[in-house]
């Protein structure tokens, strides 16, 4: 199994043996995007807060970022899916305060187009969300080494597919 299967598998296996959701119903909204603008939402978060996101792509490829109240990012997804299919943002908080999730088209040459915002749950973290965020960010990686063929992927990785 490749670098990115293993991670993938890690994904899928904490979200199968995850508890229910404790947050309230799901916040659905839409946006508009045009090339080289980025859609910019702010999402209140106290200390140890879980967050799970999907941006749901119709057509359009986008990548999405969460940044720290600082700004800093603390998650970046754009993996690779294509045009269709969800950018998912799973996080802690470590601090309180407004998270900025940004989102964008991936082709600055691609018509405007509209994706789907999927807040899926807000709650207290627990120890399976904070093994979830680990899964999350192994996979990534190695989305990232994927794309990039980067040769600082393991060693054990097949650079074909890392």
């Amino acid at each position: 199994m490749t670098c990115a299967g293993k991670a993938f598998a890690a994904v899928l296996l904490c979200f199968v043996m995850a508890a229910p959701s404790q947050s309230p119903e799901p916040r659905r909204f839409k946006r508009q995007l045009s090339p080289g603008e980025t859609d910019i939402t702010n999402i209140t978060l106290a200390a140890n807060q879980f967050l799970h996101i999907e941006v749901l792509q119709s057509g359009h490829d986008v990548a999405v970022a969460l940044r720290e109240p600082g700004g800093r990012v603390v998650v970046e997804s754009d993996i690779g899916n294509g045009a269709y299919g969800p950018e998912t943002v799973v996080f802690v908080a470590e601090t309180s305060g407004s998270y900025s999730l940004e989102i964008k088209l991936g082709d600055l040459q691609a018509e405007p187009g509209d994706c789907e915002i999927n807040i899926l749950s807000v709650h207290k973290a627990t120890a399976q969300d904070i093994k979830i965020v680990a899964a999350y960010r192994l996979f990534y990686q190695a989305e990232r080494w994927r794309r990039d063929r980067s040769p600082a992927a393991p060693a054990h990785c097949d650079r074909r597919i890392c």
